[in-house]
This record gives structure tokens, sequence and C-alpha cells, in this order.
């Protein structure tokens, strides 16, 4: 086995990316790429790192063998439970999944806007005297129904979501490995979206500072139709959340791909609970919103639930990836001690 076979072997089994190796050893990801391709080979100085960062020997790197699992060291012999921890994608499967994500931020954007839909028709009938088709016990009946019927098609969108997601459920729990071709692939369609992401992100948070001055303009030109100034703060705040949810779920989609991000190696276990986290982030909202409303009866103020949820959404994301990278960097530290400490032994 030559020097090339014996890095991607050595790199996939400690769940590294060609560009997070390429981060540790302080060269591009295109270096790496033509080490393990063959093109060219590292300096001495690289490959020392490279020895200390695996836990293997110079020897064992340079040297050509046939049998590479015997002379590995115990640290690196892994079993095939290590290995299952990566899966291979081909070309035509990362072309299915982005499709898929593409569908399924659609259905989160439409599951997140029908939640925060629900209260506008029971608002637009207890706000406004015009409508007077109905009693006022009618109304409240009524309005009560829309509510549910929107929140349960939100549901309905968010539970289908999540069955659909769970034939992709092992790209949030492996690594994943592209080709060389797939890979460029898909970091190009990630450079080309991220700046796309980085608008979206911005316009979804201007728009929740802006989404009260329906709520301010609205009385002071026809007071009796406040009702339909608080739908439109809604509607407002249904695209700007729209952004955030669709443009993330996108970018997202792309990070498990090339294992970046909340879904770098060190960190699949970590995304996984601040997935949930921010999923589970609307449904909380609308259970605050509803046992709020019930409990008080007071269903014409209760609706300040949705444009303040919607600003602190931002934040959460925010916070979320800061507390996302803390992890990450302090498993690519701890990694480096221990690299440190071995090499330390084994020179004494």
């Amino acid at each position: 086995m030559k020097f090339a076979d014996k890095l991607i072997l050595l790199r996939k089994r400690n769940g590294m990316s060609q560009e997070e190796l390429a981060d540790k050893l302080d060269v591009s990801r295109q270096s790496v790429s033509k080490w393990e391709s063959e093109q060219s080979m590292p300096e001495l100085s690289k490959i020392l790192q490279i020895a200390q960062l695996f836990d293997v020997s110079t020897d064992y790197l340079l040297k050509e063998d046939t049998d590479t699992q015997s002379s590995l060291p115990v640290s690196q012999t892994k079993t095939s439970e290590d290995d299952s921890a990566t899966k291979k994608v081909s070309q035509s499967e990362v072309e299915q999944y982005l499709k898929h994500s593409n569908n399924v931020a659609k259905l989160y954007t439409i599951a997140t806007a029908l939640c925060i839909l629900s209260p506008v028709p029971l608002l637009i009938l207890l706000a406004n005297s015009a409508f007077t088709l109905f009693s006022p016990t009618l109304s409240i009946i009524l309005g009560i129904v829309g509510l549910l019927v929107f929140v349960c098609l939100g549901v309905g969108c968010f539970v289908y979501s999540k069955i659909e997601n769970q034939q992709y459920y092992h790209f949030s729990q492996q690594n994943i490995s592209l080709d060389n071709a797939t890979r460029k692939t898909v970091e190009a369609t990630k450079s080309a979206y991220y700046p796309i992401h980085i608008r979206n992100i911005i316009i979804g948070t201007v728009l929740c500072i802006l989404s009260f001055v329906p709520i301010i303009i609205f009385p002071l030109l026809v007071s009796q139709y406040i009702g339909v100034g608080i739908c439109v703060t809604l509607v407002v705040v249904i695209v700007a959340v729209s952004f955030f949810v669709y443009s993330y779920t996108k970018m997202s989609a792309l990070n498990k791909l090339l294992n970046a991000g909340e879904y770098s190696a060190q960190n699949k276990k970590v995304s996984i609970v601040m997935q949930k986290i921010l999923s589970a982030y609307w449904m909380l909202v609308v259970a605050i919103f509803l046992l709020y409303s019930f409990i008080t009866n007071d269903w014409g103020r209760s609706w300040i639930v949705w444009p303040v949820a919607g600003v602190p959404y931002a934040v959460v994301l925010s916070i979320t990836e800061i507390f996302v990278d803390k992890k990450v960097n302090g498993a690519t530290n701890n990694l480096d001690k221990n690299d440190n400490n071995t090499s330390s032994t084994e020179d004494s």
C-alpha cells in the first residue's frame, strides 16, 4: 500500500474530510487532494506532522506494504463498526438528496407559515366589528376551529417532512465520503449559494424588526381595523421566518454532504441535538400561544407571541451556531493535545 492510500485510510478512519486535514496541517485542500491522488508528495515536515496527528510512525507512512492492518498501531486498527460510520455517496445520490432537501425546505417553510397564520381567522373575527354575519359566540368557535385547522396542517407538514427525511437520516449520523469530482461540485454549489444564504438571513432579520410597523400604523389610520394590522404583521413575520427556515435547511444539506459546519466529523452528535432544538422552537411557540390564550381567554392580545418569537428565532440560530463551533474547536483541541501527549510518551 502506497503513501496516498495510507493517507486516505488514516483520514477516513479518523473521520476527517480533506478540508479538515488541510486545516490541521496548515495547507490547502488541493494539496491534500494531490497527495491522495499521487500527484505529489508532502514535504518532510508535513510527513512528520501527519505521523504525529494520526499516531503512526514515519516508517509506516513511507514504506510500501501489503498488510495494512498489521502495520497500523492499535489506536488506528478499527473494527467494522468504525468503517460503517463512513458512507460513500455517489453523484446521483447527491443530486437526489439535494432535490429532496429543496422539497423539504419548502415543506418546513409551509409548515412554519401555517403555524404562524393559525390565529388569523380568530383575530379577524374578534378584532373587527365590521363582521356582523355571526354572533360573538359563533365567531369565537369558528375562529378557534380555524386556528386548530391551521395548526394541524402545519404539524402535519412537519411530521410528513420528518418521515420523508428518514431515508436520509444516516446523512446526519455518518461521515459522508465523496469522490473528488462530486466534492468539487458540491463545494461549488455551496460557494454559489452562500451569498444568497447571507442575503436571506439579512432580509429575514430586517423584516422581523419591521413587522411591528403595521401594528402601529393601522390603529392610527383606521382604528376599527386594528385586526387587519395584526394580520399584516403576522404575514410579514411569516415572510421573514420563511427566509430563515428555507435558507438554513438548504445550507444544512450542503454541510451534511461536505461534513462541514455543524455536521463536521467531530460534531455529528451535537448537531443532531441542535437540529432538534431548532425544529422544536416553533412548536414551543405554538404551545405557548395556545396555552396562554386558552387560560386567559385574551385572544385579542395573545397574537403578540408571533412577532415577538420571530426576532429571537434568528438569535437562537446564531447561538446554536456559536455553541456548535465551540464544540468543534474543543474536540479539535483535545485531539491535538492527545496527539502531543502520545508523541511525548513515545519520545520518552
